[in-house]
């Protein structure tokens, strides 16, 4: 099996009702589920240079990893996401093996 990650644009809304609701999603999808993730924070771009700037430019709210037999499967999983809720986004990314 290969590993999506599932990257979440757009707000995250933090409430108790929420929660419940990814937990619940994460249970229904059972042990596909490598990692439940994180929403992210703050941000800071570091560019060429080493020029640092407050924010990033892109909207990536958050993370899952799954496990899935190819990208169809993966985007499978993403459909029945609780950020589609919430007028965000899911976008699915194939890990690629190093070495």
């Amino acid at each position: 099996m290969a590993k999506f990650v599932l990257l979440y644009t757009g707000g995250v809304d933090s409430g108790e009702d929420t929660t419940s609701e990814w937990m619940g999603w994460f249970e229904s999808l059972g042990d596909v589920v490598v990692d439940i993730g994180a929403p992210f924070g703050s941000s800071k771009q570091v560019a060429p240079g080493g020029v640092v700037s407050d924010g990033a430019p892109s909207s990536v709210s958050g993370y899952t990893i799954v496990e899935a037999d190819n990208i169809d499967e993966a985007i499978g999983y993403a459909l029945s996401c609780p950020m589609l809720d919430s007028s965000g986004n899911v976008e699915v990314h194939e890990f690629i093996e190093m070495g």
